[in-house]
């Protein structure tokens, strides 16, 4: 089974570039780093992510949690989640 990550993020500053990184955390406490990448933005501008990840036919059953968080020179900006039942 497949799952599609998708997200808007917003630069409210200048001209600057930040480090996206989506993950994904199981039921049992497993975190899983689906991708993570530079992204360029200017000024007051917002970009559509999107992202396919497989999930694992080990991945434990119940509710996961997965993350889409923004960096700035390792400083966490922003972070949001939302759950995934795996049956």
């Amino acid at each position: 089974m497949n799952v599609g990550v998708f997200s808007r993020i917003t630069n409210c500053a200048g001209k600057t570039r930040y480090t996206v990184t989506v993950s994904a955390v199981s039921s049992c406490g497993e975190e899983t780093i689906i991708a993570s990448s530079i992204i360029s933005f200017n000024g007051g501008e917002s970009k559509l992510i999107s992202i396919s990840y497989p999930i694992a036919p080990d991945t434990c059953k119940g509710v996961s949690s997965v993350f889409v968080s923004v960096y700035s020179g390792g400083n966490l900006l922003a972070s949001q989640s939302t759950p995934l039942t795996v049956e």
